[in-house]
């Protein structure tokens, strides 16, 4: 009586099989309907063949943009840069948000180690951001929002966040190469992977959003 969606995966079936032996509040025969709930996402998620060539195609529409590294900051020694560690640095974006995805190109460029936070639709860290919004006088949270412990400043808007991590830890190097190009290129090539991508990454799958208390920042 029921079955898992059409083809039938046999990766499936066997990835809730195994779940279903680890509750221990299952006993006897286990309806298909409850193997399909204990099935896991990275059983039922896998990338196609689209997802492959999307991904692709929306790297490429950013190129030279989140490739390389500064030329000046590969042949330092990362010791005397002073970077912090990454539980310092926290930026809560989300992969589908073109504002977004130029700090995390700048952050590439500046080689810097950086704990991200996603924050797509219903996920549990936006509670924090909509938080910092409150305090900081703002109708709503924007993204992306950077916390820097290190340098004790949180921030919106990503040309402020680009800046602030130039100065602080670029050691005099400009914006990424072609570097007049990069602030404009959001509103052009900058929304190309997100059409790509058909909206990917801006929001959380229903299985995978706990709820929790909000922590004060």
């Amino acid at each position: 009586d029921g079955a898992f969606n059409a083809p039938l995966r046999v990766n499936e079936v066997a990835a809730a099989c195994v779940a279903a032996l680890e509750q221990d509040d299952l006993s006897g025969p286990v309806p298909i309907e409850k193997l399909q709930q204990l099935t896991p996402l990275s059983a039922t998620m896998r990338p196609t063949a689209v997802d492959v060539l999307t991904s692709g195609l929306a790297s490429i529409t950013r190129l030279p943009y989140g490739t390389n590294v500064a030329s000046d900051l590969t042949v330092s020694d990362p010791s005397t840069r002073g970077l912090p560690d990454a539980s310092q640095l926290r930026l809560y974006e989300f992969e589908g948000c073109p504002f977004c995805r130029r700090v995390r190109e700048t952050i590439t460029y500046l080689d810097l180690e950086v704990m991200i936070m996603p924050c797509g639709r219903n996920s549990r860290h936006r509670a924090d951001v909509e938080q910092a919004a409150a305090k900081a006088g703002l109708k709503y949270a924007t993204f992306p929002y950077l916390v820097d412990d290190a340098a004790g400043v949180s921030m919106f808007e990503s040309k402020d966040i680009v800046n602030h991590l130039l100065d602080t830890y670029g050691q005099g190097a400009p914006l990424p190469p072609p570097s007049d190009y990069f602030f404009p290129s959001t509103l052009t090539t900058g929304w190309m992977p997100t059409l790509l991508r058909l909206g990917k990454g801006g929001s959380v799958h229903p299985r995978a959003a706990p709820s929790r208390a909000v922590q004060p920042l």
